[in-house]
């Protein structure tokens, strides 16, 4: 296993083992075993574009270590936004198994909030007021997979 630890990773990448000894046949993660190391792969983490298309990573149970991202509140993945709708707070730690994301305090968090209510809780859509806010965001230069969702619900 120390040959494991001293494997310089990408930001962002893990490890896994393969237990089942099957190839695996999943795009994030390697082809090749690293460092001649039968059954240990290295996995990269979902792009903003697979989040806005639904895709989840699954993760590994082990908590012994912990991946800590600091982004911007559209980038949070959407399974994680429940916590921010029940605390109604945007400048905390969320866990998730090995993952801890910092949400970055923003100008703009409100206008993000709004922009999930309308696309995600609100029965009633507002076209207008999610295009208002969606031009928003884009001139704020900021980034994630909730904008790219945006863009798709205004195209069609």
């Amino acid at each position: 296993m120390s040959k494991i630890s001293n494997i310089k990773l990408d930001f962002g990448q893990f490890i896994i083992k393969n237990g089942k000894k099957k190839k695996l046949k999943i795009s994030n993660i390697s082809e090749k075993s690293i460092n001649d190391i039968p059954d240990y792969y290295i996995a990269n983490p979902l792009s903003q574009t697979e989040l806005a298309e639904g895709w989840k990573l699954l993760l590994p149970k082990n908590k012994n270590i912990i991946h800590h991202f600091t982004i911007n509140l559209l980038q949070l993945p959407s399974h994680l936004w429940k916590k921010i709708i029940k605390y109604n707070e945007y400048d905390f730690i969320i866990k998730d198994r090995i993952y801890e994301y910092s949400i970055i305090e923003s100008e703009y968090n409100d206008t993000i909030l709004n922009l999930y209510y309308e696309l995600f809780i609100n029965k009633k859509k507002d076209y207008k007021l999610i295009n208002e806010l969606y031009d928003i965001l884009i001139d704020s230069k900021l980034k994630g997979w909730l904008l790219e969702y945006t863009k798709n619900i205004i195209i069609n």
